[in-house]
């Protein structure tokens, strides 16, 4: 049986935080809540303090800059050790780098990439659409709404593709499965993400 993350981060149509599957209530400021989406997207990864600076605050002042990093990484850690202190050592920083913790944490967005790449390994169309079926379950909307800073649109217009070519790869498998229903499911969400 495999354990359960610790710290789970819906970013698909919604941006919720769950702590021991109990739901964290919003940050206290938008930037807090961009911080830990941009380091959620990135889990393991030491990101350098002035990237994120530069990110997050490319127009503000370097030392206000540093303050409201520092500010937001507070806010953050103060709410996950409001439901969890174990939680809160997610976030692991020092001097220079930033990184939230590969094991402790589990994303929406990672499981569907994770997903996407399993069944394109997969020549069998019934077990290629069943693990489509559950990436496509897993993409609720568009990443992030609500966050609208420049680092955001990238992803989240790369997400939609694979989104787009997940459902097309849906329905392809659904149809050589022979479950026309379920590919006009399918095909009724595509239509809504295709221009």
């Amino acid at each position: 049986m495999e354990d359960k993350p610790l710290l789970i981060i819906e970013m698909l149509g919604t941006f919720r935080i769950l702590v021991d599957d109990r739901e964290l209530p919003k940050l206290a400021s938008r930037k807090a809540a961009s911080l830990l989406a941009y380091l959620a997207l990135h889990p393991g990864l030491p990101l350098h303090r002035e990237k994120l600076i530069d990110l997050l605050w490319p127009e503000s002042h370097s030392d206000a800059a540093r303050h409201n990093l520092r500010q937001a990484l507070y806010s953050i850690r103060r709410e996950l050790n409001a439901v969890n202190p174990v939680a809160a050592t997610a976030l692991r920083c020092d001097s220079t780098n930033i990184s939230i913790g590969q094991t402790l944490i589990s994303t929406d967005v990672l499981q569907m990439e994770a997903l996407i790449y399993r069944a394109a390994q997969i020549e069998d169309a019934a077990e290629k659409a069943r693990i489509l079926e559950r990436a496509a379950f897993l993409y609720r909307g568009d990443l992030l709404p609500g966050i609208y800073d420049d680092w955001a649109t990238g992803p989240r217009q790369s997400l939609e593709r694979k989104a787009v070519q997940m459902y097309r790869d849906l329905i392809t498998a659904l149809m050589a499965g022979d479950r026309p229903n379920r590919a006009i499911e399918h095909a009724e969400r595509l239509s809504a993400l295709e221009p």
